[in-house]
C-alpha cells in the first residue's frame, strides 16, 4: 500500500494528501458544516476582520512562546500512525486517565508505527472509531467547502455559502505568498507568515525524533486550514470518553483542548480551527448519543476512505462499549474505577485550577467577541445527553439548567445562535452555574458513584436556592452567591467553599465542611459535625441548634478539635453533644468547639458520649464552649467479659496514659473495650500449648498399633512394612483434626498431618524394640479471634513391647519439636494491627500399656489399661506488628493420661473375599497440667496470666477399622478414631493401602 493511501485511514488525514475519493457530503456532514457558516462572514465587519487579526496573531504568539514542554506534547499528538491508530481506540488521549487506569488500558490496548493498533473490545472499537470517523469526515467536507465551495473532491451539493459569505476567508484575509500559499485555499498559518514560526524538533510518540520543518509543514501544501481534522479527533475522543468515566470527566476534556492546541503550537492551524473542530465534535457525538436518524444507518465516506454504514442503533452500542471499558479498567486494575484514580500518581492533569484556566483560554483564546453579549442562554437540543453520566441523579430539565447556567456568554466567534459554540462541558462537570430558581436533588448511597456523593465546584449565583434530599453526600466547594434558601432535608451536605443564604438542616439530616455559612439551623434530630476531618464551619450569621439536635466533634491528641465559629449569637437550646468515633482525644486537654462574637446562651441538654472510662465536661464561657475529658474512676476490668479479658485489663490500665494502647482504649465504650480485652489477651498462646499436649496422644497411638502388630497382637491395626535383615522397616501416615471449648476461653479448631518411619527387630525373651522418626504439619486456630498459629513437626522416639501368652505390654519414648508460626488480628479502638511471633515448644512423652487377650470361636477381645505422661516446654518469644505486641516468658506443662477399654476384632469371610472387623472402646482420664497457662506481658508492662482451651479430662475413646485382603501381600484399610468429652472432639480417619514386600 502506498504511503500516501495509508495516510487515508482518516477522512482528515486524507485531507493533508489531497484525498483521491469523491463522494456526495452526507446529512449529518451537512449539519455539521451549516455550524460554521458564520465563518464564511467574519470579513464582512469591523469585528470580524479583527478576530481575524487577532486569530494569526495568536496562532505566532502561541508558537513563539510554547514552552518546551507544549512543543514536545505538539509532535507527541502530531504522530500520524499513532493518530490513525487511536481513531480505533482513542489510546492518544488515554494519558488523560490517570497513571493506573491509563496502564490497565494500555495492557489491552496497543498502537504500533505501522499504523494498526489492537483494541479490547469490538463494541468499544466500533463506538470510538465512528465517533471519530464521523467528527473528521464532517471537518474534511467543511475544510473542502470553506475553501472553494467543494466536498470530498468534487463541487458540494447541499451547501451554500449564508447571504455575503465568501470562501477562502483566510486567503483574503491575509494575503499569503503565493509561493507559500495553500494549493487549495484557506492557507496555513506557517504558509501566510512562515518567517514568523519557529520551527522546533522533539520525539514523537515512538520515540522518533521529529523536526516540524521538514516533517510536519510541508504535509499541509494542499490540505485547507479552517477546521481542524486533528482537533476533531481530539475533541471527539475524549469527549466519548469522558461520557464513559466521568470520574475523569475534567480531565479529558483537558486532553481534548491540549491536543488542538497542539495544532496552533506547531503552526499548522489557527485558534479558529481548533474551536470549529470543537463545536462540530460536540455536536456530532450528541447527535449519534441521541440517535439521531440523520446518523442512524448512513453511508458516509468511512475513516479508511471507503463508504461505510454507521450503526443502527447508537445508544445500544455506546452502553455497552461503556460496560466494556469499565470493566475491563477494573479488571486490569485490580480494583474499582474511584480506587484506582484515587491511587494514581500526579501528573500534568492533577492541577484542576490549571486545568480550568487553560480550557476556559482555548474556547475563545482571548479574541473578542463579534456579536451581541447580552443573549439569553441557549442550550442545543439533547446537549444533555453529553453530562448525564457526569450527573445521574439529575432530570433531563436539570441537566439543561447545568449547561445553560455554565455556558459562554453569547457573541463569541462562530457562535451562531445554535448553542453548540456556548457550550463550556469542563465548567458544566463541575455543576451549577447558577441558580435560576430552587433546585431539588436527591442523592441516594445505596446507588453508588456520583449519585451517592458529588462534588460542586463551581460559584454558584442567582436567586433561587437549593434543597438536598435522600442519604448521599453532597459538597460544595465554591463561593456560591445564590440567595435563595438552602434546605438540608437528607443526606450530608458539605460546605467547604462558602455558602451565603441561610442553611437549614432538618431532622435525620447532616451538614459539615470548613467553610462558610449563612445563618445556620440545626433541627431536632440533625447533626452539625463542624470539619471534613478536623476542621472549623463558620457561620457568617446566628447559629441556632434545635432541641434534640446534635453537636458533633472530633478532636486529636495534639489538642486540634473540630469547632464552629459564629460571627453572631449562638443557642445551643436542648441539643445533644455526641463525640465522633473517629477521634484520638487527649486526656485533661481543653478543646474550644464552638466561638460566637455575639455570644453563648443555652446549653447542651445532653451527652450521647459512651465512654465507659471518661467523664465528658463542657464548660461554657460568654463566647465560647469548651470540651474536656477526664479520667472517672471506672476500672477497665469492669468492661471485660472474661478471666483473661480481665487480667489484660489490669496490665493496660497499669500501663496508663501516654501507652498507646491506654490512649486507644480509655475513649472506648464498655462493650468496645470488652472485645478488645479478649483480643489483646493473648490466649493463642496458652491454648496452643494445650493442643500440642492432645496432639501427641495421635503420635502414640501410631506407635501403640506398631507394637501390637510387631508382637502379634491380632486386635492391632496393620502398618506398611518391609523385612529388612532380622526386622522390619515400616511406616505409617496419621492425621487428625479437633474442636475443643472451654468456660470463658475462645473455642479452637486444630489439625495435625504426617508420616512416621520406623525400624523394629526382636530382642531377648519375647520382646521386640524400635525406634522411630517422622515430620508433619498442623496448625490450631481460635474460633472467636482472628488468631492462628501454623506448625512444623519433627519426631524422634523408641518403643517396645511383648506378648506373654495372654498379657500384651508395650511400653515408650519420645520427643516432638515443634517450630510454630503465631498471627493474630486485634482491633482496639481505632487501631488494627497483625502480631506475629516464631518460637519453638517440644513435647517428650513417656507411655506404657497392659492388655490380656480373650478369645471366642469368632471373636477376639482384649481388655486394656494405659498410662502416657506428656511434658511440654515452650520457648519465650516476642510478638511484632503494633504496640499491643506481647512478650512472653513461655510455657510449661506436665499432663498424665490413663485410658481404660476394649478393643475387639473379627474375622469375616465371604467366598474368596476375606476382611477383619476392629474396635475400641476406652475411658480416657487426664490430670495434671489440663489449664494451659501463659505468663505474657506488653512492652514495659506487668506480666499476666492467661489461660488457653483446656485439655478435656475425661473423654470417650472410640476407635474402628476395616481390612479387607486384596491378595496375601496386599491389604486395603479404612479406619476411625474418635475421642468426644468436656467440650471436645478429636477425630481422624484413614484410608490404606499396604503391600508386603
Amino acid at each position: 500500500m502506498k504511503l500516501k493511501t495509508f495516510f487515508c485511514a482518516t477522512s482528515a488525514v486524507c485531507a493533508i494528501f489531497s484525498a483521491p475519493f469523491a463522494y456526495a457530503q452526507s446529512s449529518s456532514e451537512i449539519g455539521a458544516t451549516r455550524l460554521l457558516e458564520d465563518f464564511a462572514l467574519l470579513m464582512n465587519t469591523a469585528e470580524g476582520r479583527r478576530v481575524l487579526d487577532q486569530n494569526l496573531a495568536t496562532a505566532i504568539a502561541t508558537n513563539n512562546n510554547a514552552t518546551e514542554a507544549e512543543r514536545a506534547q505538539a509532535i507527541y499528538d502530531n504522530t500520524i500512525a499513532a493518530l490513525i491508530g487511536s481513531t480505533q481506540n482513542g489510546q492518544l488521549v488515554t494519558d488523560a486517565l490517570g497513571s493506573r487506569l491509563k496502564a490497565a488500558f494500555d495492557a489491552t490496548n496497543s498502537l504500533s508505527p505501522d499504523y494498526r493498533s489492537t483494541t479490547f473490545s469490538t463494541a468499544f472499537q466500533s463506538m470510538m472509531s465512528q465517533t471519530t470517523g464521523l467528527s473528521m469526515a464532517a471537518a474534511d467536507v467543511s475544510k473542502d467547502f470553506f475553501a472553494r465551495g467543494y466536498a470530498h473532491g468534487a463541487p458540494a451539493s447541499g451547501l451554500t455559502l449564508p447571504t455575503g459569505g465568501q470562501y477562502s476567508v483566510y486567503d483574503l484575509a491575509y494575503s499569503p505568498d503565493p509561493a507559500t500559499a495553500n494549493s487549495v485555499g484557506n492557507s496555513r498559518p506557517v504558509q501566510v507568515a512562515p518567517d514568523q514560526f519557529e520551527n522546533f524538533t522533539a520525539t514523537d510518540y515512538f520515540g522518533n525524533e521529529t523536526d516540524v520543518a521538514t516533517a510536519v509543514w510541508p504535509t499541509i501544501a494542499s490540505s485547507p486550514a479552517f477546521p481542524s481534522g486533528h482537533s476533531a479527533f481530539g475533541f471527539s475522543s475524549s469527549l466519548l470518553l469522558a461520557t464513559m468515566l466521568p470520574e475523569r470527566y475534567q480531565e479529558l476534556m483537558t486532553r481534548g483542548s491540549e491536543y488542538g492546541n497542539s495544532r496552533v503550537v506547531l503552526g499548522v492551524h489557527y485558534p479558529l480551527d481548533v474551536i470549529g473542530a470543537r463545536i462540530q465534535s460536540t455536536y456530532t457525538l450528541a447527535q449519534m448519543l441521541n440517535n439521531n436518524p440523520d446518523y442512524i444507518n448512513q453511508a458516509t465516506t468511512s475513516i479508511f476512505g471507503q463508504p461505510m454504514t454507521t450503526s443502527a442503533d447508537f445508544q445500544t452500542l455506546y452502553a455497552e462499549a461503556r460496560d466494556d471499558l469499565r470493566t475491563m479498567l477494573e479488571s486490569e486494575c485490580g480494583a474499582s474505577i474511584a480506587t484506582c484514580i484515587d491511587e494514581s500518581d500526579e501528573d500534568r492533569f492533577s492541577d484542576n485550577d490549571a486545568n480550568s484556566a487553560a480550557y476556559q483560554y482555548r474556547l475563545t483564546y482571548g479574541m473578542d467577541t463579534v456579536g451581541d453579549t447580552t443573549l439569553a442562554a441557549v442550550v442545543p437540543e439533547g446537549a444533555e445527553v453529553l453530562i448525564a453520566s457526569r450527573f445521574p441523579y439529575m432530570t433531563t430539565d436539570q441537566l439543561r439548567d447545568v449547561l445553560a447556567s455554565t455556558e459562554l456568554q453569547s457573541g463569541h466567534v462562530l457562535d451562531d445562535g445554535s448553542g453548540w459554540a456556548r457550550l463550556d462541558l469542563f465548567t458544566a462537570a463541575g455543576g451549577y452555574g447558577s441558580f435560576d430558581s430552587d433546585v431539588e436533588i436527591e442523592l441516594t448511597r445505596m446507588d453508588g458513584g456520583f449519585s451517592a456523593s458529588d462534588e460542586w465546584s463551581n460559584d454558584i449565583s442567582g436567586s433561587g436556592g437549593l434543597t438536598l434530599r435522600g442519604n448521599g453526600t453532597l459538597e460544595l466547594s465554591g463561593e456560591n452567591t445564590f440567595t435563595g434558601a438552602t434546605t438540608v432535608a437528607g443526606g450530608t451536605l458539605n460546605v467547604s467553599g462558602s455558602v451565603v443564604s441561610a442553611v437549614e438542616v432538618q431532622d435525620g439530616a447532616r451538614i459539615g465542611g470548613n467553610g462558610t455559612t449563612g445563618d445556620l439551623t440545626i433541627a431536632s434530630g440533625a447533626t452539625l459535625a463542624p470539619g471534613e476531618s478536623i476542621g472549623t464551619l463558620t457561620v457568617n450569621g446566628d447559629l441556632t441548634l434545635a432541641d434534640g439536635s446534635i453537636f458533633e466533634v472530633e478532636a486529636d491528641a495534639e489538642g486540634n478539635s473540630d469547632r464552629v465559629d459564629v460571627s453572631g449569637s449562638a443557642n445551643l437550646g436542648g441539643s445533644i453533644f455526641a463525640l465522633a468515633q473517629t477521634g484520638d482525644y487527649a486526656i485533661s486537654t481543653d478543646y474550644t468547639i464552638l466561638t460566637a462574637d455575639g455570644g453563648v446562651s443555652g446549653a447542651f441538654a445532653a451527652s450521647d458520649v459512651d465512654m465507659a472510662f471518661l467523664d465528658t465536661n463542657l464548660r461554657y464561657g460568654a463566647n465560647d464552649v469548651t470540651l474536656r475529658l477526664d479520667r472517672n474512676d471506672t476500672a477497665f476490668r469492669t468492661a471485660a467479659t472474661s478471666r483473661n479479658g480481665s487480667t489484660v485489663a489490669d496490665a493496660i490500665e497499669g500501663l496508663g496514659v501516654g501507652n498507646a494502647v491506654f490512649d486507644e482504649l480509655v475513649y472506648s465504650d464498655a462493650a468496645t473495650a470488652g472485645e478488645a480485652f479478649d483480643q489483646l489477651s493473648g490466649e493463642l498462646h496458652a491454648s496452643v500449648a494445650g493442643a500440642l499436649v492432645e496432639m501427641a496422644n495421635t503420635i502414640d497411638g501410631a506407635i501403640k498399633d506398631r507394637i501390637g502388630e510387631a508382637t502379634g497382637d491380632q486386635a492391632a491395626r496393620a502398618t506398611n512394612a518391609v523385612e529388612m535383615g532380622d526386622g522390619q522397616l515400616w511406616w505409617q501416615a496419621y492425621g487428625n483434626w479437633a474442636e475443643a471449648e472451654g468456660d470463658e476461653v475462645s473455642g479452637l479448631e486444630r489439625n495435625s498431618t504426617g508420616t512416621l518411619i520406623g525400624f523394629d527387630a526382636e530382642a531377648e525373651n519375647g520382646w521386640r524394640g524400635g525406634f522411630y522418626a517422622g515430620f508433619g504439619s498442623g496448625s490450631v486456630s481460635l474460633d472467636d479471634q482472628d488468631a492462628k498459629a501454623d506448625l512444623d513437626s519433627y519426631h524422634l522416639g523408641i518403643y517396645g513391647g511383648t506378648r506373654l501368652d495372654r498379657l500384651g505390654l508395650r511400653v515408650g519414648a519420645s520427643h516432638t519439636l515443634n517450630k510454630l508460626d503465631t498471627q493474630r488480628r486485634v482491633t482496639y479502638g481505632t487501631q488494627s494491627e497483625m502480631l506475629t511471633a516464631d518460637y519453638d515448644a517440644s513435647t517428650t512423652r513417656l507411655f506404657g500399656e497392659a492388655s490380656w487377650r480373650l478369645q471366642s470361636q469368632n471373636d477376639r477381645f482384649e481388655p486394656f489399661a494405659a498410662i502416657e505422661h506428656v511434658s511440654l516446654s515452650a520457648d519465650s518469644f516476642t510478638e511484632k506488628g503494633g504496640n499491643a505486641a506481647l512478650e512472653g516468658d513461655g510455657v510449661d506443662m506436665d499432663t498424665t493420661f490413663t485410658t481404660l477399654g476394649l478393643r475387639t476384632e473379627r474375622d469375616v469371610k465371604s467366598g474368596q473375599a476375606q476382611a477383619t472387623l476392629r474396635g475400641e472402646l476406652g475411658w480416657q482420664h487426664a490430670f495434671g497440667d489440663v489449664d494451659p497457662n501463659a505468663a505474657l506481658a506488653f512492652a514495659g508492662g506487668n506480666r499476666f496470666d492467661v489461660i488457653g482451651t483446656p485439655v478435656a479430662e475425661d473423654a470417650a475413646v472410640l476407635r474402628g477399622s476395616v481390612d479387607m485382603s486384596l491378595t496375601p501381600d496386599a491389604t486395603v484399610s479404612v479406619g476411625y478414631a474418635g475421642q468426644f468429652g468436656d467440650g471436645a472432639s478429636d477425630q481422624s480417619l484413614t484410608a490404606e493401602l499396604r503391600i508386603r514386600f
